[in-house]
């Protein structure tokens, strides 16, 4: 029996479900780099602010040569506060590898995603 109005499948905007999905994997984005953007403090006391996205790449240095443990000692600088950067270092290398896992699971997501939607399309029959 032929009836046209049966055929009208009715169905939510597909605007307004791409909005969506797109505000989705922009808000699962923000969080994933979240630890890496944002400010952090390192040191006994907080004395030194830290970015992970800044100071991650620092080469470690190496500890203190006999020059300067030599001038330290006349000195009221601690070996600490000689190499005071390198106290970023591994706090931000640790939050720059939790922002790659993140990233890595939300195009994970996004990609099992689009292959089960991509499944799920019906296949177009090719006429003979």
């Amino acid at each position: 029996m032929f009836d046209p109005e049966r055929d009208v499948v009715a169905r939510r905007s597909p605007f307004l479900l791409r909005l969506a999905i797109v505000a989705l994997v922009t808000a699962a984005i923000g969080m994933a780099i979240w630890p890496s953007a944002t400010g952090f403090r390192v040191g006994a006391e907080g004395e030194r602010s830290c970015v992970a996205v800044i100071d991650g790449w620092h080469a470690y240095r190496a500890g203190p040569s006999q020059a300067d443990i030599a001038r330290m000692a006349t000195t009221s600088r601690t070996v600490a506060q000689t190499n005071d950067a390198a106290a970023c270092i591994p706090p931000s290398r640790h939050r720059l590898i939790v922002s790659g896992i993140g990233l890595l699971a939300v195009a994970f997501v996004a990609s099992v995603a689009l292959l089960m939607a991509h499944a799920r399309k019906p296949r177009q029959q090719l006429a003979r």
